[in-house]
């Protein structure tokens, strides 16, 4: 079962999981953005969900 989390506030995201300053989340961003049309250019990599589980060692 996965745990829901509360979504956090602009303020948090922009600071980055570091407490860094809003440039590291913009950073941030542009790095998500950048996988993300990498996968969608690319869906023959996708990996599985459920192996993605088993590698961060969680059950789905």
């Amino acid at each position: 079962m996965r745990k829901v989390q509360q979504k956090p506030d602009q303020e948090s995201i922009a600071a980055g999981p570091l407490g860094g300053d809003a440039d590291h989340g913009e950073w941030a961003v542009a790095k998500i953005e950048a996988a993300l049309a990498e996968a969608k250019a690319h869906p023959e990599r996708r990996i599985p969900e459920d192996e993605v589980w088993k590698m961060l060692g969680l059950e789905p």
